[in-house]
């Protein structure tokens, strides 16, 4: 199994502000940043159902779709009734602590999101009829960005592992502090997969390689999260690699591997008020293996008790090696230059030999699944 190599680096703690869009992009004066489609009473079964109040969480929408925000009452309120309070509400604009208020006074508000309005807070506050009391909620950030997450070219790594890069492109900063995605294989082609950071990491409270999904055969999930410091991409978005094994490395060309979502992928940062959310966007995340050739395909001819082996170039390929198996153990006859496709061995004896042709790729010797690529020559 690869071991996951995880590089914890120091990185400078974020200020809320850092990571979102310039103010210049969402200045614009009062409730005009946004319309209202409608506004929108919550169900009565979420009322008084928490020891204190909530309010909808920080959320993606796309721009030109709207979004709702609701107040949840917490059971201290039961006694009030469902219509002992009245509400309050305010936005700020990304990089701005200037709040304004809105013209609603209904614990639910539905808003239609905009460009403009990405990146911005929003707050209730809750007044209480009898009381006067009024009591602020957790402020929540929505968002209208979407990241792209997509897979690379996979290599051969030795061991019939493959390398499988995946990207992360689009995250403001080349930020991103959770993510959730799923690999899907093939399980009769591929038995096992491993995950790889390879980003500066940020503070990651909890990181999951790739685990088997308990209910789905062929899928491997990845989940990591960090609490201040995000994980910090580079200029090509590359996030990490995920590992594949395969069972037999002759069935892995023309296998797909997919990327597809698992949970929400965030941005964190110290004093933000919420995360950002980011839409994920998982198109165009399949890929072919497409992998070259592993081993020659070899022709031979046997004359004068001389064995001749032709074979096709390996790209990259360093040396050749002829091998035959010999008392239960595979001997290396003879080695040539990659550049050089073709051997005539001395004379041998009589009898059927079984043989390899192996390449020397990247320092090492392709070996995996030999006695899948072998030939038996008889010499009489």
């Amino acid at each position: 199994m690869k071991m996951t190599k995880f590089a914890s680096k120091c990185a400078a703690v974020l200020c809320a502000m850092a990571v979102m869009v310039p103010a210049a992009a969402v200045a614009v004066p009062g409730t005009s940043v946004f319309s209202s489609n409608a506004i929108v009473a919550s169900a009565a079964v979420t009322d008084f159902q928490y020891q204190g109040n909530f309010l909808t969480g920080d959320l993606f929408c796309k721009a030109g779709e709207s979004f709702t925000m609701t107040v949840t009452l917490g059971a201290e309120d039961e006694k009030y009734g469902l219509d002992g309070f009245t509400y309050e509400w305010y936005y700020a604009p990304a990089n701005s602590d200037n709040w304004t208020q809105l013209s609603y006074t209904t614990k639910s508000v539905t808003l239609k999101m905009s460009t403009a309005f990405n990146g911005a807070h929003i707050k209730a506050v809750k007044v209480n009829k009898t009381t006067g009391e009024k009591k602020e909620l957790p402020v929540r950030t929505v968002s209208c960005t979407e990241i792209t997450a997509s897979l690379g070219v996979p290599t051969y790594d030795g061991d019939n592992w493959l390398k499988v890069p995946v990207y992360v492109k689009g995250a403001l900063k080349n930020q991103i502090s959770s993510l959730g995605c799923s690999l899907v294989v093939n399980p009769n082609v591929f038995d096992d997969c491993e995950f790889e950071f390879d980003c500066d990491t940020g503070d990651v409270d909890q990181a999951f390689s790739a685990y088997p999904d308990p209910d789905e055969a062929g899928v491997y999930n990845h989940i990591t999260y960090t609490v201040m410091k995000p994980n910090t991409v580079n200029s090509y978005g590359l996030y990490g690699y995920f590992y594949v094994h395969a069972k037999d490395m002759s069935k892995v060309n023309g296998q797909t591997l997919k990327l597809r979502a698992r949970g929400d992928s965030t941005v964190t940062g110290e004093g933000i008020d919420g995360n950002i959310v980011y839409g994920v966007n998982f198109k165009n995340t399949t890929v072919d293996t497409t992998l070259k050739a592993l081993y020659p395909s070899v022709q031979t001819q046997v004359k004068d008790h001389k064995i001749g082996f032709k074979w096709n170039a390996i790209d990259g390929a360093e040396k050749y090696g002829i091998a035959v198996f010999q008392a239960n153990k595979w001997v290396v006859k003879k080695q040539v230059d990659g550049s050089v496709t073709s051997w005539t061995s001395p004379q041998v004896g009589n009898g059927t030999y079984k043989m390899a042709v192996c390449a020397k790729v990247n320092g090492e010797w392709v070996k995996d699944n030999i006695n899948q690529h072998t030939f038996n020559v008889t010499v009489k």
